[in-house]
């Protein structure tokens, strides 16, 4: 009975691996990623602006876009991970009813953001009979008052998702992290106290 139970998992596990040699570019729509859609106590703050300077990506990789290698598959964003990412925590400052504009020598604003992308992977482990996916972002956050006096705020964000299943869930596990993120970045109460300000 259990050389029956495992056969079936024994089947995907070899269509995993088949998948991971048979390699070639898969490309995610970042227009596809999902905004975060509960509540933030960001909206309860006076509307403020933000001038967002060109975010940074900790992790040396000749393919600005690309997310991972996995096996013979290359997993990419139709845009560099550094402008997607900065995009996505623009969105939520709109969401809530902040504004943004881009950094230049005479910017009037509020604040200035500048990121440094330390994370934004995805990986596929494969056991005996089963398959996991696993992706992780992270980013660190510098806020600086105008003028600088004022004050600074910096601070990690991270979001990861977990699942079963091989490689054709990766678009879906990134979207997962990449909103649990956002919801950290949104629901920060030190972020709030400070842009209070």
């Amino acid at each position: 009975m259990k050389g029956r139970s495992s056969y079936p998992h024994s089947i995907v596990s070899l269509m995993v691996a088949i998948l991971l040699v048979t390699g070639c570019t898969h490309i995610l729509k970042t227009s596809d990623f999902s905004t975060l859609q509960t509540g933030s106590p960001l909206r309860g703050v006076p509307s403020k602006t933000f001038a967002f300077k060109e975010f940074k990506r900790v992790r040396n990789v000749d393919d600005p876009a690309l997310v991972a290698q996995v096996g013979a598959h290359t997993l990419v964003l139709d845009q560099p991970i550094t402008t997607f990412v900065a995009n996505q925590i623009r969105k939520e400052l709109e969401r809530n009813g902040h504004k943004f504009v881009n950094i230049s020598s005479d910017v009037k604003a509020d604040f200035i953001v500048e990121g440094s992308i330390y994370d934004f992977t995805y990986r596929v482990q494969q056991r005996l009979f089963s398959t996991n996916q696993t992706a992780h972002t992270g980013v660190k956050i510098m806020i600086s008052c105008i003028p600088t006096e004022k004050g600074v705020f910096m601070k990690s964000y991270e979001g990861a998702y977990t699942t079963g299943g091989g490689l054709a869930g990766w678009k879906s596990s990134l979207n997962q992290a990449l909103v649990a993120m956002i919801k950290e970045i949104s629901t920060d109460t030190e972020l709030v106290e400070f842009i209070k300000k």
